[in-house]
């Protein structure tokens, strides 16, 4: 996980971008398969409004991504998930600030993003 830096006393949010590893290995599934779930669980645990996912590039591969809103530590926070599928492993990159910084930070977060290399 990447934290922002603290923008003064006053920030008790710091926007991060994670990167999770998950092994599909028990039950396979495709990008599609794994994109419909995805979604369907973002819906359920925390925007009933997230649309459908649209198609991205992550690790020089085919890739989808959304973008939602939601609460952490009680603030209203927006997302950017990217996901893509390889060999039994769904690799998912989540980029999280507040709402109202989301657009300070998108950039830098699109471009590690776009720097993600999966070996």
């Amino acid at each position: 996980m990447l934290l922002s830096p603290k923008e003064g006393e006053g920030d008790g949010f710091r926007e991060n971008l994670s990167i999770a590893i998950e092994n599909l290995s028990s039950r396979p599934r495709s990008l599609n398969e794994y994109t419909e779930e995805s979604v369907r669980i973002i819906r359920k645990h925390s925007d009933a409004s997230v649309p459908v996912a649209s198609q991205a590039t992550l690790g020089h591969r085919r890739a989808s991504e959304v973008v939602f809103a939601g609460k952490e530590e009680g603030r209203e926070v927006q997302r950017l998930q990217v996901w893509t599928v390889k060999e039994n492993k769904a690799y998912v990159i989540t980029y999280t600030a507040e709402r109202g910084k989301y657009s300070k930070f998108l950039q830098t977060a699109r471009e590690m993003i776009e720097s993600f290399e999966i070996e």
